[in-house]
């Protein structure tokens, strides 16, 4: 596990760009689905380097992926239920 550095003054919780990240991977991995596990890895991989930098712990990536994956498939549902309207 890697050591927190001194200078990250973050906190414990999830980052609030591994959320957005997570949720792009997925809702473009559901219109890609060729490409989704690449969305998928590369999303991992930029909430990873967070961690190995020392800016936040694995658990704090982890709750923000899922967060993420999460509000992508509310997103997705609400929309084919046609609750949220898409820009033309």
């Amino acid at each position: 596990m890697c050591a927190r550095s001194a200078s990250a003054n973050v906190g414990n919780a999830p980052p609030p760009d591994t959320p957005a990240k997570a949720a792009a991977a997925e809702a473009l991995g559901a219109c890609f689905p060729a490409h989704g596990d690449t969305l998928a890895a590369t999303a991992q991989e930029v909430a990873d380097s967070r961690r190995y930098a020392g800016i936040h712990y694995r658990l704090d990536n982890d709750v923000g992926m899922e967060i993420g994956r999460e509000l992508a498939r509310l997103a997705a549902m609400a929309v084919t239920q046609g609750a949220l309207a898409l820009a033309p």
